[in-house]
């Protein structure tokens, strides 16, 4: 059974042209393909963290750590293996998303600063 949105347009010129398009939108499934909320054993703490942001994994190879603000802006990058603490004294108190890339796939996941 497909599962694509059509879209119907009919259109008529005041000189008696007139054409129809149907227009597909193509596959109306999510592909949650490449996140995963449990890759490699990854574990984020303390949520809420006021100081610092431990970040560890059984992942043996490296993996790519991305700090963005809630406006998307990226305020920390770096490459890890296992294990890294961020030093979060200087963030403003708010909410940050953390995606955590390797060769398994994405994780993220929000955390709060205070």
């Amino acid at each position: 059974m497909s599962s694509a949105i059509w879209y119907p347009l009919d259109q008529a010129y005041s000189n008696g042209n007139a054409f129809a398009i149907r227009l597909n939108l193509g596959d109306n499934s999510i592909d949650n393909t490449g996140i995963s909320e449990n890759i490699n054993n990854i574990q984020i703490y303390p949520n809420p963290a006021s100081n610092f942001i431990n970040i560890s994994t059984s992942a043996t190879e490296i993996s790519e750590l991305i700090i963005k603000d809630m406006a998307g802006k990226v305020i920390y990058t770096d490459n890890f293996s296992s294990k890294i603490s961020i030093n979060t004294e200087s963030y403003s108190k708010g909410i940050y998303l953390i995606d955590v890339i390797n060769t398994n796939g994405i994780y993220s996941k929000k955390i709060s600063v205070k």
